[in-house]
């Protein structure tokens, strides 16, 4: 119903979906929440709302379920994943952080220095949207709406 609320529940996934991650799996919280407030604008979105899908992900498989942007009349190639809920989808989203070739850079950086900010790690998600801004997008959130939050 509004961004505290949506900010609460998806806390409460991300902590379902760390119980069975160990350190090396755990993607910080706020580059979770910052992702998720950008692609679904705090579960606003047509994708959160229909699909249960709060990052915009795609499927390339069309026997899975799937959804069409408004922009799109039939099916192209993708379409974006349906969930059976926004844990799901946050879920899978860790899933494909943790192991898809995209974001192999993403892993190395976080083995390597097992302190490194959510800023740092964000700069190797050039590959999660066309946008050539994105990770300053979510640099940006980080750094100036989740800080209102308690994210402990």
């Amino acid at each position: 119903n509004d961004s505290k609320e949506f900010l609460s529940a998806l806390e409460s996934c991300i902590k379902w979906v760390e119980k069975d991650k160990n350190k090396f799996q755990i993607v910080p919280r706020e580059i979770i929440i910052a992702q998720a407030v950008i692609e679904s604008d705090y579960g606003t979105s047509r994708f959160s709302k229909e699909a249960n899908n709060l990052f915009g992900i795609r499927t390339f498989d069309k026997s899975e379920k799937w959804m069409l942007p408004e922009t799109k009349k039939t099916w192209t190639g993708w379409g974006v994943k349906v969930y059976s809920s926004k844990c799901a989808s946050v879920r899978d989203y860790v899933r494909i952080i943790n192991e898809v070739w995209a974001y192999e850079e993403l892993r190395a950086a976080r083995a390597n220095n097992p302190n490194i900010s959510a800023e740092e790690l964000s700069m190797h998600l050039t590959r999660f949207s066309t946008n050539p801004k994105y990770t300053k997008l979510v640099i940006n959130i980080i750094k100036t709406k989740l800080g209102q939050y308690d994210l402990s």
